[in-house]
């Protein structure tokens, strides 16, 4: 495994820890504990913290889950264009996932002035898997790069 997977599938456990422990949060209905790091329970409870009447960390939850399912597909399961496909598929939820969390971690900064760890935690986690995906789907084919040595 090249230190790219191998951080892709630790930031994707990170990220999915802290948006599963929100979402249990939330269902249990009882309060996250911040241990003094910002104010979890004030963001949670804000009306961005729900799309449509579900938890954000809910979704966020099941975007890593299948950004996992498409990267261990990618990378073990599907072959060629198949598998270029499903790490396509997993940069893109991972892009547009990157692009929500600036979104929410902007309403944390101005207009809540409040932040929730868990919420930075997936943040940061989001974008350092998409910019590795991003890595991963535009490298170098190195067989091509021979080719052309060659010729």
């Amino acid at each position: 495994m090249t230190w790219r997977r191998g951080g892709i599938f630790l930031f994707l456990m990170t990220g999915m820890a802290a948006a599963g422990y929100l979402t249990y949060t939330h269902f249990a209905a009882v309060e996250p504990q911040c241990y003094g790091i910002g104010d979890c329970a004030y963001v949670q409870a804000s009306s961005y913290a729900k799309i449509f009447g579900i938890p954000i960390a809910l979704l966020g939850l099941l975007a890593y889950g299948a950004i996992l399912v498409l990267t261990v597909a990618a990378f073990w399961g599907l072959q060629d264009e198949a598998a270029e496909m499903a790490l396509q598929g997993a940069f893109g939820l991972a892009f547009a996932g990157t692009l929500y969390s600036a979104y929410l971690t902007g309403i944390e900064a101005f207009v809540l002035r409040a932040y929730c760890i868990y919420c930075v935690i997936s943040a940061i986690s989001i974008t350092l898997v998409c910019i590795l995906l991003a890595m991963e789907v535009w490298k170098p084919n190195v067989v091509e790069e021979e080719e052309h040595a060659t010729h």
